[in-house]
């Protein structure tokens, strides 16, 4: 039989709402009183029913985390950042994967809400329905979204023309002539990243005086063999770009890489290769990735910030965080 507020109370010898300013750590509970109460807690194996407190209170304690996937090294880095900031509060993480799916993801996106399953959302690299996102907002709700930027809703990303500009002018400016992008597909509702880096390339282009030929170029996806692929792909039909800026992400950089030792095409000897995101594996493999920093952990820390203050009415206007990009020197270019 579970034990109750009610069993804790019997057994430190107090009364049931004492035990409750215990759990939520009210400082009116002196240490005494407290040291006794958690005691009984620990001795009792007691947890705190939450369906039950939430249904009394409104609250659920928990942020649902919603993404397409988690396997990715940049959705990993960011689930650590959310995970660090929420280690030391009352919140609970609940992840979401919709795997690509936007039916699926509307599904799940309107049972948090209607089910109330969350005190508040952060949604990675989604762009749910203007309508939906408004129904949060109604219903007080809080929404952060990752990678993503909507009038009206507080966001967290990274300046990605920026990081594109400045990788493509650093290869320019290096003597590179022939210049290639491996890029996220443009052609989808949410690939607002890929188009974002995809132009601060080409502008860096035509700031410089460079030629944009699409034959250098692969639009594909963000996974290791995607890179292996775009590498075949773009050797085979005879392109011969003497550097690349994987804007898909340092992953899809490292499998380019991998493949073009496989044709004997050197790096950077025959070609320079430049990735984005600055994951743990770039700075660990030979040649070591020459990548555009984006601090991804401080980003969910960020997104995990906001969400608690919009709940403890601190922020009370919708905010945007914008993070600076850097660019990472080593040796692929």
């Amino acid at each position: 039989m579970a034990v109750t507020l009610e069993d804790v109370a019997l057994k430190a010898g107090v009364s049931h709402t004492t035990v409750s300013l215990v759990l939520h750590n009210d400082k009116k509970i002196s240490g005494k009183t407290r040291e006794k109460v958690l005691a009984a807690i620990e001795q009792m194996n007691y947890h705190p029913n939450y369906n039950a407190r939430s249904l009394a209170n409104g609250k659920t304690n928990t942020i649902a985390v919603i993404a397409s996937v988690f396997s990715s090294y940049f959705a990993m880095d960011i689930i650590k950042g959310i995970e660090d900031g929420a280690f030391k509060t009352e919140y609970d993480l609940n992840q979401y994967s919709t795997r690509g799916n936007k039916e699926k993801e509307l599904q799940l996106v309107k049972s948090i809400l209607y089910g109330r399953r969350a005190d508040g959302m952060i949604i990675l690299s989604l762009q749910p329905e203007l309508e939906t996102l408004k129904e949060f907002k109604d219903a007080g709700m809080p929404v952060v979204m990752i990678e993503r930027r909507i009038e009206g809703y507080s966001s967290v990303r990274t300046d990605n023309v920026k990081g594109a500009y400045m990788a493509a002018e650093y290869l320019i400016k290096n003597g590179r002539k022939s210049l290639g992008i491996i890029c996220g597909r443009l052609d989808c509702y949410d690939c607002i990243n890929a188009k974002e880096r995809n132009a601060g390339f080409i502008k860096a282009l035509e700031d410089h005086g460079a030629v944009f030929d699409k034959n250098c170029s692969e639009y594909t996806g963000y996974k290791f063999d995607d890179g292996v692929a775009a590498c075949r792909q773009m050797f085979d039909r005879g392109a011969r770009p003497d550097a690349v800026f994987c804007a898909a992400g340092d992953t899809v950089a490292l499998g380019f890489m991998k493949e073009a030792r496989r044709l004997g095409i050197k790096v950077p000897g025959d070609i320079a290769v430049v990735g984005y995101d600055d994951i743990l594996a770039s700075s660990m493999v030979s040649p070591s990735l020459t990548t555009i920093r984006q601090p991804i952990i401080k980003m969910g820390r960020e997104a995990l910030s906001i969400i608690l203050g919009t709940l403890n009415h601190e922020i009370k206007e919708t905010v945007t965080t914008t993070f600076e990009p850097e660019l990472i020197v080593r040796e692929s270019a």
